[in-house]
């Protein structure tokens, strides 16, 4: 999973390190995200932050007005960022 030889690291060093692997890998991924947003946001919405993505931030779950991706919320998700469906 981290890409090294475990023979030498207790199971607690491994799993820290898989740990920070994983955090890494999200403040990357949550750059991008907030990126993406912020090319798309309407000018009068407030600029996302790749905290407002990171899930070990503790801030993404507790933004006013956060959507939690379910499939009962993609809905909600989508248009929060292409807008509501066009009719045809």
């Amino acid at each position: 999973m981290i890409g090294i030889d475990p023979g030498p690291y207790t199971l607690r060093q491994l799993v820290w390190m898989a740990e920070g692997l994983d955090q890494q890998q999200w403040r990357h991924t949550s750059s991008l995200c907030a990126i993406l947003a912020n090319v798309n946001r309407p000018s009068k919405r407030r600029a996302y932050k790749p905290d407002d993505f990171n899930p070990y931030s503790g801030k993404a779950r507790s933004q006013p007005g956060a959507i939690e991706v379910t499939p009962e919320t993609v809905g909600q998700f989508r248009e929060a960022f292409i807008g509501p469906k066009q009719g045809h």
